[in-house]
């Protein structure tokens, strides 16, 4: 996964989540993707619902050709 750092830090500031978490503690197995609206760019978007740490959270993630998935939210 990849992200925008000042997203990161105001996604920390604003709900104690830090992007980095994600990768290695969201659980994908589990988790439901649909798909969300289209980024500003018209590149698809997708939120996943699921858990973290054993908590409920919402990711929202957008698929880059030949690159890792840009975070988007959390």
């Amino acid at each position: 996964m990849v992200w925008d750092e000042p997203k990161r830090e105001s996604n920390i500031r604003k709900h104690r989540m830090d992007f980095a978490d994600a990768d290695d503690r969201f659980e994908w197995a589990d988790a439901v993707v649909e798909a969300a609206k289209p980024g500003p760019d018209g590149r698809p978007r997708f939120l996943a619902v699921g858990f973290l740490d054993g908590q409920r959270g919402h990711l929202g993630h957008q698929p880059t050709a030949g690159e890792p998935q840009r975070e988007e939210s959390l």
